[in-house]
Protein backbone atom coordinates (compact mmCIF):
# COMPACT_ATOMS: atom_id res chain seq x y z
CA UNK A 1 0.00 0.00 0.00
CA UNK A 2 3.10 2.62 0.99
CA UNK A 3 4.68 1.78 -2.50
CA UNK A 4 1.38 2.10 -4.19
CA UNK A 5 0.77 5.31 -2.73
CA UNK A 6 4.45 6.54 -3.42
CA UNK A 7 4.01 5.57 -6.89
CA UNK A 8 0.80 7.51 -6.94
CA UNK A 9 2.94 10.52 -5.40
CA UNK A 10 5.72 10.10 -8.26
CA UNK A 11 3.00 10.31 -10.73
CA UNK A 12 1.36 13.28 -9.11
CA UNK A 13 4.63 14.88 -9.14
CA UNK A 14 6.14 14.15 -12.61
CA UNK A 15 2.40 15.76 -14.23
CA UNK A 16 2.71 18.82 -12.34
CA UNK A 17 6.52 19.03 -13.63
CA UNK A 18 4.85 18.03 -17.22
CA UNK A 19 2.28 20.61 -16.91
CA UNK A 20 4.33 23.36 -16.08
CA UNK A 21 6.58 22.46 -18.44
CA UNK A 22 4.25 22.93 -21.16
CA UNK A 23 2.91 26.19 -19.73
CA UNK A 24 6.60 27.58 -19.55
CA UNK A 25 7.40 26.38 -22.82
CA UNK A 26 4.94 28.97 -23.98
CA UNK A 27 6.86 31.65 -22.48
CA UNK A 28 4.80 34.53 -20.71
CA UNK A 29 1.30 33.66 -22.28
CA UNK A 30 -1.02 32.31 -19.25
CA UNK A 31 -4.71 30.75 -19.72
CA UNK A 32 -7.22 32.46 -18.76
CA UNK A 33 -5.34 35.96 -19.59
CA UNK A 34 -7.67 38.78 -20.72
CA UNK A 35 -5.09 41.47 -22.84
CA UNK A 36 -6.08 44.44 -23.72
CA UNK A 37 -3.76 46.69 -26.02
CA UNK A 38 -3.20 48.10 -29.38
CA UNK A 39 -1.81 49.94 -31.59
CA UNK A 40 -3.98 51.91 -32.85
CA UNK A 41 -6.86 51.83 -30.35
CA UNK A 42 -7.32 49.95 -27.19
CA UNK A 43 -9.17 46.23 -28.18
CA UNK A 44 -9.49 43.00 -25.96
CA UNK A 45 -8.63 39.32 -26.26
CA UNK A 46 -8.90 36.28 -23.59
CA UNK A 47 -6.47 33.31 -24.05
CA UNK A 48 -8.37 30.71 -22.80
CA UNK A 49 -5.71 27.74 -23.08
CA UNK A 50 -2.20 27.53 -25.19
CA UNK A 51 -0.09 24.71 -24.76
CA UNK A 52 2.67 22.67 -26.66
CA UNK A 53 2.33 19.23 -26.25
CA UNK A 54 3.39 16.07 -28.96
CA UNK A 55 4.95 18.61 -31.05
CA UNK A 56 1.36 20.41 -31.44
CA UNK A 57 0.31 23.89 -30.54
CA UNK A 58 -3.02 24.69 -29.25
CA UNK A 59 -4.70 28.05 -29.11
CA UNK A 60 -7.89 29.17 -27.94
CA UNK A 61 -8.91 32.70 -27.94
CA UNK A 62 -12.22 34.47 -27.01
CA UNK A 63 -12.71 38.17 -28.85
CA UNK A 64 -13.29 40.00 -25.52
CA UNK A 65 -13.42 43.43 -27.01
CA UNK A 66 -16.73 44.50 -25.46
CA UNK A 67 -17.10 46.10 -29.27
CA UNK A 68 -20.10 45.06 -31.51
CA UNK A 69 -18.31 45.87 -34.50
CA UNK A 70 -14.94 44.12 -33.96
CA UNK A 71 -14.01 41.58 -35.28
CA UNK A 72 -10.62 39.22 -35.55
CA UNK A 73 -9.13 38.86 -38.73
CA UNK A 74 -6.22 37.24 -38.19
CA UNK A 75 -4.51 35.62 -34.72
CA UNK A 76 -1.29 33.82 -34.64
CA UNK A 77 1.73 33.36 -32.34
CA UNK A 78 4.79 35.38 -33.54
CA UNK A 79 8.89 35.18 -32.56
CA UNK A 80 8.82 31.38 -32.21
CA UNK A 81 12.98 30.77 -32.19
CA UNK A 82 14.46 27.30 -33.43
CA UNK A 83 13.94 26.04 -36.15
CA UNK A 84 11.01 24.38 -37.31
CA UNK A 85 7.76 23.98 -40.26
CA UNK A 86 4.26 23.49 -39.99
CA UNK A 87 2.84 20.35 -40.99
CA UNK A 88 -1.10 20.43 -40.17
CA UNK A 89 -3.64 22.89 -39.18
CA UNK A 90 -7.08 22.46 -37.86
CA UNK A 91 -9.62 25.12 -36.74
CA UNK A 92 -12.63 25.08 -34.85
CA UNK A 93 -14.27 27.66 -37.29
CA UNK A 94 -13.13 25.57 -40.56
CA UNK A 95 -15.50 27.59 -43.29
CA UNK A 96 -13.98 30.78 -41.67
CA UNK A 97 -10.09 30.72 -41.06
CA UNK A 98 -7.34 29.41 -43.19
CA UNK A 99 -4.04 28.85 -42.31
CA UNK A 100 -1.64 32.32 -42.97
CA UNK A 101 0.25 35.33 -41.98
CA UNK A 102 -0.16 37.91 -44.25
CA UNK A 103 -2.23 40.18 -42.07
CA UNK A 104 -0.14 39.95 -39.05
CA UNK A 105 2.87 42.31 -39.27
CA UNK A 106 4.10 45.19 -38.19
CA UNK A 107 3.23 47.19 -34.73
CA UNK A 108 6.21 45.00 -33.16
CA UNK A 109 4.91 41.90 -34.47
CA UNK A 110 8.42 39.58 -35.00
CA UNK A 111 8.41 36.72 -37.43
CA UNK A 112 8.45 33.55 -37.84
CA UNK A 113 4.68 34.04 -36.84
CA UNK A 114 2.34 30.53 -37.16
CA UNK A 115 -1.44 31.55 -37.34
CA UNK A 116 -4.88 31.71 -39.02
CA UNK A 117 -6.32 34.21 -41.60
CA UNK A 118 -10.46 35.10 -41.88
CA UNK A 119 -11.12 33.69 -45.39
CA UNK A 120 -12.48 36.58 -47.68
CA UNK A 121 -14.38 39.00 -47.17
CA UNK A 122 -12.24 39.57 -43.90
CA UNK A 123 -14.31 41.56 -41.93
CA UNK A 124 -17.77 39.10 -42.57
CA UNK A 125 -15.71 35.85 -41.58
CA UNK A 126 -13.37 36.66 -38.58
CA UNK A 127 -13.63 36.33 -34.94
CA UNK A 128 -16.48 38.37 -33.71
CA UNK A 129 -17.15 39.83 -29.96
CA UNK A 130 -17.55 36.78 -27.72
CA UNK A 131 -16.89 34.32 -30.00
CA UNK A 132 -14.08 31.59 -29.45
CA UNK A 133 -12.06 29.99 -31.48
CA UNK A 134 -9.05 26.92 -31.39
CA UNK A 135 -6.50 26.54 -33.86
CA UNK A 136 -3.82 23.29 -33.72
CA UNK A 137 -1.00 23.81 -35.54
CA UNK A 138 1.53 20.43 -35.99
CA UNK A 139 4.94 21.43 -35.51
CA UNK A 140 7.94 19.61 -36.67
CA UNK A 141 11.96 20.41 -35.97
CA UNK A 142 12.92 22.39 -32.56
CA UNK A 143 10.32 25.09 -31.88
CA UNK A 144 11.54 27.74 -29.21
CA UNK A 145 8.47 29.79 -27.28
CA UNK A 146 10.63 31.18 -24.79
CA UNK A 147 9.97 34.68 -26.36
CA UNK A 148 6.85 33.93 -28.42
CA UNK A 149 4.02 36.60 -28.97
CA UNK A 150 0.74 36.74 -29.35
CA UNK A 151 -0.66 38.52 -31.93
CA UNK A 152 -4.04 39.29 -33.73
CA UNK A 153 -5.37 41.93 -36.05
CA UNK A 154 -9.16 43.27 -35.56
CA UNK A 155 -10.65 45.16 -37.25
CA UNK A 156 -14.19 47.26 -37.31
CA UNK A 157 -13.64 47.62 -33.68
CA UNK A 158 -11.70 51.36 -33.73
CA UNK A 159 -14.13 53.95 -32.08
CA UNK A 160 -15.08 57.26 -33.79
CA UNK A 161 -12.06 59.04 -34.39
CA UNK A 162 -9.64 55.80 -34.76
CA UNK A 163 -8.37 53.87 -37.90
CA UNK A 164 -10.78 51.18 -38.67
CA UNK A 165 -7.96 48.47 -37.46
CA UNK A 166 -5.62 47.37 -34.71
CA UNK A 167 -2.69 45.20 -34.03
CA UNK A 168 -3.33 43.93 -30.16
CA UNK A 169 0.65 42.41 -29.50
CA UNK A 170 1.29 40.66 -25.99
CA UNK A 171 5.00 40.68 -25.48
CA UNK A 172 5.93 39.12 -22.19
CA UNK A 173 2.92 38.92 -20.56
CA UNK A 174 2.48 42.27 -21.44
CA UNK A 175 -0.10 44.02 -24.41
CA UNK A 176 1.37 46.76 -26.52
CA UNK A 177 -0.32 50.60 -25.62
CA UNK A 178 -3.08 51.68 -27.35
CA UNK A 179 -2.17 55.30 -29.26
CA UNK A 180 -5.91 56.40 -29.87
CA UNK A 181 -8.20 55.56 -27.30
CA UNK A 182 -12.20 56.29 -26.95
CA UNK A 183 -13.07 59.75 -27.69
CA UNK A 184 -13.97 61.78 -24.37
CA UNK A 185 -16.05 65.08 -25.23
CA UNK A 186 -14.77 68.37 -23.58
CA UNK A 187 -17.32 70.73 -22.55
CA UNK A 188 -16.41 74.23 -24.58
CA UNK A 189 -15.80 77.09 -22.46
CA UNK A 190 -19.19 78.85 -23.91
CA UNK A 191 -20.75 75.80 -22.42
CA UNK A 192 -18.95 76.16 -19.03
CA UNK A 193 -20.09 79.69 -18.86
CA UNK A 194 -23.51 78.90 -19.48
CA UNK A 195 -23.77 75.70 -17.31
CA UNK A 196 -22.23 78.11 -14.62
CA UNK A 197 -24.88 81.26 -15.05
CA UNK A 198 -27.87 78.50 -14.79
CA UNK A 199 -26.42 76.96 -11.88
CA UNK A 200 -26.16 80.50 -9.87
CA UNK A 201 -29.31 81.60 -11.28
CA UNK A 202 -31.52 78.66 -9.70
CA UNK A 203 -29.28 79.50 -6.28
CA UNK A 204 -30.98 82.76 -6.90
CA UNK A 205 -34.49 82.02 -7.45
CA UNK A 206 -34.03 79.19 -4.42
CA UNK A 207 -32.82 82.28 -2.23
CA UNK A 208 -35.71 84.19 -3.85
CA UNK A 209 -38.71 81.42 -2.43
CA UNK A 210 -37.25 81.22 0.94
CA UNK A 211 -37.45 84.99 1.29
CA UNK A 212 -41.53 85.06 0.31
CA UNK A 213 -42.02 82.36 2.48
CA UNK A 214 -40.22 84.13 5.48
CA UNK A 215 -42.35 87.06 4.34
Amino acid sequence: MKMFGRVLGSAAVLLAVSASAARADLGSLVNGTKYCGGNTFQTCATVNSVSFVGGVVTLTVTNTSGKAGSVFTAIGLANIGGTFAVTNFTTSLPTRFEQGTNSLSGAGIISPVIGANAQSPPPANGLHNLETVTFTFTLSGNPDFTNVQLAIHDQGGAPEGCESSTKLVVTGGVANTAVCGPTTTVPEPMTMSLLATGLVGMGGMGAFKRRRRAA
